[in-house]
């Protein structure tokens, strides 16, 4: 069984297997509602978890482009970086190597 997710984004819209692919496109808000989306799966710490819906729907649109079921610089999903949330990574406490004798 596959399992679906069915997120709402701040705007108050749904982003779900019945939203049509064309109300996704960048130039039709659909990046806003991606980022909601995504921001939404983010919550307070699952940073991990929101990278890799990202990719994933990165590639997902990037299909959709070249198989013509979207106009192909549509792609509503943010990947540079830059315009990303950065996290701070949390390291192990710093051991001290000492001498053995």
């Amino acid at each position: 069984d596959n399992i679906y997710v069915d997120v709402e984004g701040e705007s108050g819209k749904n982003l779900d297997l019945d939203t049509p692919l064309e109300f996704l496109e960048r130039d039709k808000g659909g990046r806003q509602m991606v980022e909601d989306c995504l921001i939404k799966i983010r919550g307070n710490s699952h940073y991990e978890l929101e990278r890799k819906c990202r990719s994933l729907l990165n590639r997902t649109f990037e299909i959709a482009g070249e198989m013509g079921w979207m106009d192909e610089y549509q792609n509503p999903v943010i990947t540079k970086k830059a315009l990303l949330p950065t996290v701070q990574p949390k390291h192990h406490p710093q051991f001290f190597l000492l001498p053995l004798h």
